[in-house]
């Protein structure tokens, strides 16, 4: 109802959201985005009760949780021209997510544990795509102090991208170069079972709406395969506005989801 939609989004345009998630959902099945949720009544609770615009935000930003939306849809039974829509809503803090990864080639080789920690969410993608996915693709961490620092050195290119190796010594060892490499040299490295420091790495997103910021955690007792524990980094934000996903979807050129920009 149009009470209860925030005072920058008109109704037109929020009948305009929905069909446009649901036809991007019906494009490329798996996508979602990070949206706002606040309880049902909320608004009209607080708004009955206060008049002073400053205090309606407050409390407004005191019930409001961040979260991802999913949508299905798929024609409905029979023959009757209508779709059948089913919206999933994740609170973000709850979600996990266990990757196994490929220590030859540094990509995603299996989703673990995928009926209670659905990864993918992290990054907007379906499952199905995430496995493949280089450890390059699904995170950026040009932000952290030691990739300033080899990128001064000359070790990182000038846009501070890692590449999947140094992706994966940094969580491995907290550096982009491994601290082993004399005695891979020698022949004398035995592994052995590794578990690497905690970091905190950006989710690239798939639909283009501003990374979320994961902690990370690796850990190896194999030659061959790694495993990644992903969660939400603390603290969780919602997204500022639903105005920038509306444009987003619209094709317009904005800054999405309270930061990055670019063209959908």
């Amino acid at each position: 109802p149009p009470s209860l939609l925030p005072p920058s989004l008109t109704y037109p345009r929020a009948a305009a959201l929905f069909h446009a998630l649901v036809r991007r959902s019906m494009q490329s099945p798996g996508c979602c985005w990070q949206v706002a949720v606040v309880p049902p009544g909320a608004l009209d609770s607080i708004l009955q009760s206060l008049q002073d615009p400053s205090l309606v935000a407050s409390f407004l930003a005191q019930k409001t949780r961040a979260a991802i939306l999913q949508i299905d849809a798929a024609p409905a039974p029979g023959n009757v021209a209508k779709l059948l829509v089913r919206a999933r809503l994740w609170l973000t803090e709850s979600i996990s997510g266990v990757l196994e990864v490929d220590l030859k080639h540094y990509h995603v080789s299996r989703i673990m544990e995928s009926n209670l920690r659905p990864c993918s969410l992290f990054f907007a993608m379906h499952p199905s795509k995430l496995v493949g996915a280089s450890l390059a693709s699904l995170f950026d961490a040009s932000f952290l102090p030691v990739v300033a620092q080899a990128q001064a050195r000359g070790l990182v290119n000038a846009d501070a991208k890692l590449n999947s190796r140094q992706m994966f010594h940094l969580l491995n060892e907290g550096q982009l170069q491994p601290r082993t490499k004399a005695a891979l040299k020698s022949g004398t490295y035995k592994h052995s079972h590794q578990v690497g420091p905690l970091t905190t790495l950006k989710a690239q997103n798939g639909e283009g709406q501003k990374p979320l910021y994961v902690t990370v955690q690796l850990t190896s007792n194999s030659p061959t395969t790694a495993v990644l524990y992903i969660k939400p980094a603390e603290p969780i934000a919602p997204p500022k506005s639903s105005l920038p996903l509306y444009d987003m979807l619209m094709g317009l050129r904005v800054s999405v989801a309270g930061g990055g920009g670019g063209d959908r």
